[in-house]
């Protein structure tokens, strides 16, 4: 039969996802959130390129454990348009035009899976 978690249990587990909640809801948002779900460590290549002038402004890998995600805090200016070109060794690759608003409450989720890359604008 079910009991339900003591009161003990229950503060004890929502501690750590309050603290990671409330540093979303009122920490700025990354520009970029990936999350990995090929079922296996992946090494990701991110490049960020301006449009309008072919500037490089990011460029960068990384490993990303399976099941888990990795940011980049704000390398892109606001209300300009953005190439992102992200490549996974031994898997997919995808490259997407972005122009962000002017607001720190924006942000894009690429999402990591199969062989497939989905990119997502999220606002706070």
């Amino acid at each position: 039969m079910f009991s339900p978690p003591s009161r003990r249990t229950v503060l004890q587990l929502s501690g750590p996802t309050l603290v990671s909640v409330s540093g979303s809801l009122w920490g700025g948002l990354s520009d970029l959130a990936y999350s990995n779900r090929m079922g296996r460590d992946i090494v990701v290549t991110t490049t960020v390129t301006r449009v309008t002038t072919g500037e490089t402004v990011l460029s960068d890998t990384k490993t990303i454990p399976t099941d888990d995600s990795v940011s980049y805090g704000n390398p892109i200016k606001r209300e300009e348009p953005f190439l992102i070109r992200v490549s996974v060794e031994n898997g997919p690759e995808e490259t997407y035009e972005w122009t962000p608003s002017d607001s720190d409450a924006v942000g894009l989720s690429v999402r990591i899976s199969g062989d497939a890359i989905e990119f997502t604008e999220v606002v706070r």
